[in-house]
């Protein structure tokens, strides 16, 4: 399913808060990183030094597709050991739960950014198939199969 907005990284630091929907933003300084939210579509970015030369640039943002894992392996050899869905922290808030071939609900993260272990609380699940849906926080929904192998 495709992704219907996406983020660019700009190099700042010291940037004020910047909402995406601002159509004039002065940064001072500049270094280190910044991440804003952006839609989907062609803009042109004014850039001004602070010597006042000035240049605009046509940036065009292409969605990618979302591409979520459907197997890892949590068996602490350091590959695939976490589930992680790429590109989420462009979407905070998403909600994640897991559920095992039963129906239950085994995981459940209502701000998931990051990755699941493998574990209700401290216990490994077993092997096998499990079921995730994704609630990203654009309104889009995600679901399918994961499996889970430790094998070595």
């Amino acid at each position: 399913m495709p992704q219907d907005s996406a983020f660019v990284l700009i190099d700042y630091s010291d940037a004020p808060d910047i909402d995406p929907h601002d159509t004039l933003v002065t940064f001072l300084e500049p270094s280190g990183s910044f991440q804003a939210g952006l839609t989907q579509g062609d803009m042109d970015v004014w850039v001004i030094d602070l010597c006042g030369s000035e240049a605009i640039l046509n940036v065009s943002v292409i969605a990618c597709d979302t591409k979520i894992p459907n197997v890892f392996s949590p068996n602490n050899d350091g590959t695939n050991d976490y589930f992680r869905i790429p590109g989420i922290e462009g979407f905070p808030n998403s909600g994640l739960e897991i559920y095992n071939r039963w129906g239950n609900l085994i995981f459940q993260s209502t701000d998931y950014g990051g990755a699941w272990d493998g574990r209700i609380n401290t216990e490994p699940v077993s092997d096998g198939t499990y079921y995730y849906i994704l609630r990203r926080s654009d309104g889009e929904d995600f679901y399918g199969p994961l499996t889970i192998t430790r094998k070595r």
